[in-house]
């Protein structure tokens, strides 16, 4: 991972697709494309332990002339540089994934149906097109000439983060088995156990700063959170569940010159043409975590005509979110409640295909894109 990151200026991130897309995937594909452990050249699959971490933005980056890869086999007493990025008209987004794969089993019952059991912790975020205006709200230092006042008008923007305990239960089956045309499909249901939640819905804000002050002339915004550090009691168990949820992940694949011999677990069956083409194509991550209120989960919502307050934001003192929460809601307007709310999984679409060389070679294209419709859904980075 060092050697890549150092040999190349700009890098692209993408999440475990070079083993979930094999034809031995198992528990590594079933999040891509459930179906892939239909019809598997194994008998079974048990992994005990795998991890996958996923980061994209363009806000942040560490410079290519700070040699990241030197210093880290040679050492340094220079730490490296994170440049925030200087706030240039265009949007900022950031996405983030981790999954930590426990204990999970699939079982191939025939050459037409399977089955598999998954257990995960899973942690995401997506921040979506941030603007520009936001940036003197309190984010940065204000440095303005006595006097001079700035106007910022920033309009809809949204940002939404979950971490979750996840077990799901995974079964497939095949629907046509023929040389020519072999389909198949695959659907999986999650449990999920939320750990905690937050999002930020920003409908509309107006202010203006000097250097000294600012002020909101208008504002309509709405944030919620339910996390191990929300009561004013200090931190909790930040493995407590703190609501409930369900999600599905679907797919389905399509083969062209499937050849039956080839998915034999015979030695023979490996230097056999699996198929001529594949194509798949599935929709993750479909469903929603409630957040009970009797657990902490508070929604904020802003709302102001007109407030003045000292700049800035990023000086204010709390000791818990719940304080948070009261100095901003005193500071610009508003109100606070205890009452749940939901978040949305971080949906998307994927198309993926193969093309065999060779019986040990393979072509491969994948595309992952978000479908995001409302501001308190986690927001997937494209792929």
């Amino acid at each position: 991972t060092l050697i890549i990151l150092g040999l190349f200026t700009n890098t692209y991130a993408q999440e475990m697709w070079g083993i979930s897309n094999s034809n031995y995937s198992g528990n590594m594909g079933v999040s891509l494309n459930p179906s892939t452990i239909v019809g598997a050249p194994y008998t079974y699959d048990l992994n005990i332990f795998a991890l996958d971490i996923f980061l994209e933005n363009n806000l942040v980056w560490l410079p290519a002339s700070d040699k990241i890869l030197y210093h880290a086999v040679y050492g340094s007493s220079d730490a490296p540089a994170v440049v925030v990025d200087n706030f240039s008209g265009s949007k900022k987004s950031a996405f983030v994934h981790a999954d930590i794969l426990g204990p999970s089993f699939v079982f191939v019952v025939d050459k037409n149906s399977s089955w598999g059991f998954h257990t995960s912790f899973r942690s995401e975020a997506g921040i979506l097109k941030v603007p520009y205006g936001l940036n003197n709200f309190g984010i940065e230092d204000n440095t303005f000439s006595s006097g001079s006042t700035h106007t910022f008008s920033v309009p809809h923007f949204s940002a939404a983060m979950m971490s979750w305990a996840e077990m799901g239960v995974t079964y497939g089956r095949v629907i046509e088995n023929s040389e020519q045309k072999y389909i198949k499909w695959g659907i999986t249901f999650n449990y999920i156990k939320p750990l905690a939640g937050m999002y930020i819905n920003v409908k509309n804000l107006e202010y203006s700063t000097s250097d000294s002050t600012s002020n909101v002339h208008n504002i309509d915004a709405t944030y919620a959170h339910s996390t191990s550090i929300g009561s004013q009691g200090g931190p909790q168990n930040p493995f407590a569940g703190r609501g409930c949820g369900m999600g599905s992940t679907m797919g389905i694949t399509i083969m062209h010159g499937h050849s039956q011999r080839a998915y034999s677990l015979k030695k023979a069956a490996d230097d056999l043409q699996k198929y001529q083409y594949r194509l798949g194509v599935s929709l993750m991550d479909v469903g929603l975590v409630r957040f009970n209120s009797t657990s902490d989960a508070r929604v904020v919502d802003l709302s102001s005509s007109g407030a003045t307050f000292p700049n800035n934001l990023n000086n204010l003192q709390f000791g818990s979110l719940q304080h948070f929460d009261t100095v901003l809601v005193n500071k610009i307007g508003g109100t606070v409640s205890n009452r749940p709310f939901n978040i949305w999984l971080p949906t998307a679409l994927s198309v993926q295909f193969d093309y065999s060389l060779s019986p040990h070679w393979y072509a491969n294209a994948s595309v992952l894109n978000r479908v995001h419709v409302v501001a308190n859904q986690i927001a997937r980075g494209n792929q």
